[in-house]
C-alpha cells in the first residue's frame, strides 16, 4: 500500500490480524488524515478514549489491505467471519 491507497472512511485490516476482547479483528477506520498522520477508530480502543494519532508511515506498515467491502455497516469484521488472506510461502 502507498498513501494514495488510504481513504477517508475505510477499514484497513493489519498485516497480522489479531482477535479483540469483543471477538471483531483488530481492524482500523481511517477518520482524518493530514499531511504526516492520521487519526484512526479501532474495535481495540477503550470507550471514551481518544482517537490515536500515528504518521502516516506507521500506519501504512501496520495496514494489509482494505476491507470497506467486507464490513458490515456502522459493526466491525467478526474474527470467525473474516475472509482469511493468504499468506506468502517463504522461499527457501
Amino acid at each position: 500500500m502507498i498513501r494514495e491507497d488510504l481513504i477517508r472512511g475505510h477499514v484497513y485490516e493489519a498485516k497480522r490480524p489479531r482477535r479483540t476482547g469483543f471477538n471483531f479483528c483488530n481492524d482500523r477506520m481511517l477518520i482524518y488524515m493530514g499531511t504526516y498522520q492520521v487519526q484512526y477508530d479501532s474495535p481495540v480502543l477503550q470507550f471514551g478514549s481518544k482517537y490515536p494519532r500515528v504518521t502516516i508511515e506507521k500506519f501504512l506498515a501496520w495496514a494489509g489491505r482494505d476491507v470497506t467491502e467486507e464490513t458490515p455497516p456502522k459493526s466491525w469484521r467478526d474474527w470467525n467471519a473474516r475472509k482469511k488472506t493468504p499468506r506468502k510461502k517463504k522461499s527457501s
